[in-house]
């Protein structure tokens, strides 16, 4: 049965010609050739004892199209093996309360199109919101106080990208009964309240909107306005469908919160609906939420980007990529007027929380102290360190191995894994000493640049104050290419050393364009030969 345009109903009565029904089912589909969905069901295969089937449902529904479908019924010798009905009646539709309000608005985008086509009950009309960016709003006022508890809006487009349903008692001050931070998942979206509410006027109030939407079965258009059909306003709670959703729409609607605590240790995965599989992409600061969703506390609070994955359950050929999430990690110090400034160091230290005053100053007693459980592991960084400190500074400076350091000194070591320094990253304590502390022995080394940077700046003074650096890029390259222009190995080690001075990890020297015939180098006594 084709209703003609969508109706709203919780009550059927059928009127067979025979008992000899057994099994049934009432379903409602939105469109024409759209899927169909079970509202009624009798399966128990047992012959219906009256000719009249009154069926009442639980929570009433909306749709256009309805089918009643007989898949069990009894056949006896000699009668009409058939199944035959008198009348199949729908009823109960609830009384669309927005019909019989005045709708205002900020304002439309023509005369043809003001708020009163929301309200007129033609899903051919719509109110178009005036052609600016920034929120507009759709008001209903009914006269006299009305309870509502189920609202409908039927989108032109889903650009809508935070809004609410607002109720006031004056028209003038309002109260949320419903909010939503992403965009509708349907063009008709219906929405029941947590509870009833009783008001005279209701409000959908559009605080966010993307100007590039499609039309339901059109391409996409961008243009500066929201619009909608009909909003729509009942009494009844009325039963919500939840469309299937693509993938991509699941990724791009995803709860994730704006902000975390970070000593909260982890971070929640997303939930998505049954039948979809989720799986984190990554962040773009892995030192502060890692791969595995661990929470590593910044030292000052950190904004942070990070993706997911979403993919249809044991499908990877719907797999896909979610847009952008940003997320606020707050850190273990709040940034204070007279902390010491960042100091000035290329590429920019990713975490500094300054001391309130003074400096670290070196003197012809600093040394170079290695834990000595890390001699093995930090004693070449060590010697680099003394021949560039020399370099920089002018001065001589002796390196020992022991487990504790004095003022004035630079003080290393290396710690178990786990708190999200990684291989390159390192932590640095400015006191009246500098201790660094790495998980890896890269890390302790590009330690050494940013002391190195900030001598050569100062001379011979760090601020004080606290740091947690690490790479936000994994490789960071040069190419250089010397097979159309050579270059002296001098100057290829000078290329190399300016590198490592700016925390750079990837040399690559392009040697050649000529064609090497593989089989003059199948082995490697071939490639000596032909060396």
């Amino acid at each position: 049965m084709n209703l003609g345009t969508q109706k709203t109903f919780d009550h059927f009565v059928i009127e067979w010609e025979r008992t000899n029904i057994t099994n049934f089912k009432i379903s409602v589909c939105d469109t024409e050739d759209g899927e169909y969905r079970d509202v009624y069901v009798k399966n128990d295969g047992e012959n219906i004892t009256s000719v009249t089937s009154d069926i009442q449902l639980d929570e009433a529904v909306t749709a256009q199209y309805v089918k009643l479908t007989v898949n069990g019924y009894t056949v006896n010798p000699g009668s009409w093996q058939s199944v035959s009905l008198y009348e199949f009646e729908i009823l109960g539709e609830a009384e669309n309360l927005s019909t019989a309000a005045t709708a205002t608005a900020d304002g439309s985008e023509t005369t043809g199109t003001d708020a009163s086509k929301a309200v007129d009950g033609d899903d051919t009309t719509r109110w178009a919101s005036p052609a600016a960016t920034g929120s507009h709003w759709l008001k209903l006022d009914y006269g006299s106080e009305k309870t509502i508890r189920t609202a409908k809006i039927h989108w032109e487009r889903k650009n809508a990208t935070a809004y609410r349903i607002e109720k006031s008692s004056d028209g003038e001050n309002w109260e949320t009964v419903k909010a939503f931070t992403a965009s509708p998942s349907d063009y008709r979206e219906t929405i029941v309240f947590d509870e009833a509410v009783t008001t005279r006027y209701l409000r959908l109030y559009i605080e966010s909107f993307d100007q590039a939407g499609a039309p339901e079965g059109s391409a996409s258009v961008s243009w500066p306005t929201v619009s909608v059909y009909e909003f729509e306003t009942y009494e009844a709670e009325l039963a919500t469908t939840e469309p299937e959703r693509t993938p991509k729409e699941v990724a791009d609607g995803l709860e994730v919160p704006s902000s975390i605590d970070g000593a909260s240790g982890k971070l929640a995965m997303p939930e998505v609906p049954e039948g979809y599989e989720i799986s984190f992409v990554g962040a773009d600061y892995e030192q502060i939420v890692d791969r595995d969703l661990t929470v590593y506390q910044p030292l000052v609070t950190k904004t942070v980007k990070m993706n997911f994955n979403v993919k249809k359950a044991g499908d990877d050929s719907t797999a896909v990529d979610s847009k952008e999430y940003t997320m606020t990690v707050t850190g273990k110090y709040t940034a204070e007027d007279g902390d010491n400034a960042k100091p000035n160091v290329i590429p920019e230290l990713a975490e500094w929380k300054g001391a309130k005053g003074g400096s670290f100053e070196i003197s012809d007693s600093s040394r170079i102290v290695v834990a000595t459980k890390d001699k093995a592991e930090l004693s070449a960084m060590a010697e680099e360190f003394k021949n560039d400190y020399k370099e920089i500074t002018g001065k001589s400076i002796e390196i020992v191995y022991a487990d504790q350091a004095s003022a004035g000194d630079f003080f290393f070591t290396l710690e178990a894994a786990g708190n999200g320094l990684k291989e390159e990253g390192y932590s640095m304590n400015v006191t009246d000493k500098v201790e660094v502390k790495a998980e890896q022995k890269a890390g302790a080394y590009w330690s050494t640049r940013t002391i190195l940077q900030i001598l050569k700046q100062n001379g011979t003074t760090i601020p004080k104050g606290e740091c947690r650096d690490y790479p936000k890029y994994e490789v960071r390259g040069f190419m250089l290419d010397v097979g159309r222009r050579p270059f002296e190995s001098e100057t290829l080690q000078e290329v190399a050393k300016t590198m490592l001075w700016y925390k750079m990890n990837d040399l690559q020297l392009h040697l050649n364009d000529n064609y090497i015939f593989l089989e003059n180098y199948s082995t490697s006594e071939l490639s000596l030969i032909h060396i």
